[in-house]
């Protein structure tokens, strides 16, 4: 893969981003030319990490800058917001090209 595809795929970083989990929600496919287009929220429990992003065709484009935020808890108004209203809904890792699955950690 060329550092231009590499870029397109993973944005400014060049590297996928950590997820355990993904919440997502599809963007309207008229505004991006029919490329499919979703809003995640891109969770790493591992990291007790939250970060917001959009995909086109499972890629981050090229000027992606990954910020993540802390990691709301699971009963807060924050996370029943993102599911409720604002509409997102669990997805899968593996259906975003720019997202690597990581695994929790086990405590011993």
């Amino acid at each position: 893969m060329t550092d231009k595809e590499t870029r397109k795929q993973y944005g400014l970083s060049m590297n996928p981003l950590n997820a355990t989990r993904v919440l997502q929600k599809p963007m309207n496919s008229g505004d991006f030319n029919g490329q499919t287009a979703f809003c995640l929220l891109v969770i790493n429990d591992v990291d007790q990490t939250i970060t917001p992003m959009n995909t086109y065709n499972g890629n981050a484009g090229n000027n992606f800058t990954a910020r993540p935020r802390p990691l709301p808890a699971a009963d807060s108004d924050r996370m029943r917001d993102y599911l409720g209203s604002r509409g997102y809904k669990p997805g899968e890792v593996g259906d975003h090209k720019a997202l690597k699955l990581v695994t929790t950690k086990v405590k011993a």
